[in-house]
């Protein structure tokens, strides 16, 4: 574990000293928001050594492995908070349950792109432009029929983009 300075010695400096120990090289990590950017341990590099495989790309940079993502962090997003130990989850600074409970799949999709939920008028005109572009063509609904009754969404989902592409005129 680290050893501490002694506090005569401290001066507040929000970085993090690396040193690799392969090469003797001296890094500082700059700290934001408690936080490290993972690239820039992209930037530590050190010959492969013996016992490095060649997809470990050791000569490439670090990688940094957070398997289970217990520390991983967004720092910054417009969109999505998520805090897991206490329980939090927000879109565009809303409790998930209020959108979910109280707002349209569409509203809720208008809350996405413009961050905030729309006014009255304001949703007219969204459901009426998704509604004008949202025309799917009858050989679609074919292809979308011919899944398995037990297709995972998300594989079903993948296909759309490739049969739109096969319909440029929509």
């Amino acid at each position: 574990m680290g050893q501490e300075t002694p506090k005569a010695k401290q001066a507040r400096n929000n970085s993090l000293v690396v040193i690799d120990n392969r090469t003797g090289k001296r890094y500082s990590v700059p700290i934001t928001r408690n936080s490290v950017p993972a690239t820039f341990f992209k930037s530590i590099r050190a010959p492969a050594g013996p016992d490095d495989r060649p997809e470990d790309e050791t000569e490439r940079g670090l990688c940094i492995s957070d398997r289970e993502c217990l520390n991983t962090a967004v720092i910054e997003g417009a969109i999505t908070y998520i805090d897991g130990e206490r329980g939090i989850l927000r879109y565009r600074g809303y409790p998930i349950e209020q959108p979910v409970e109280k707002s349209t799949f569409l509203e809720c999709a208008y809350l996405l792109i413009y961050g905030a939920l729309p006014a009255r008028n304001q949703l007219f005109h969204f459901e009426r432009e998704v509604l004008l572009h949202g025309i799917m063509h009858a050989d679609a609904t074919k292809c979308f029929g011919s899944f398995r009754y037990d297709s995972h969404p998300m594989a079903m989902l993948m296909t759309n983009p490739s049969l739109q592409g096969t319909y440029p005129h929509l």
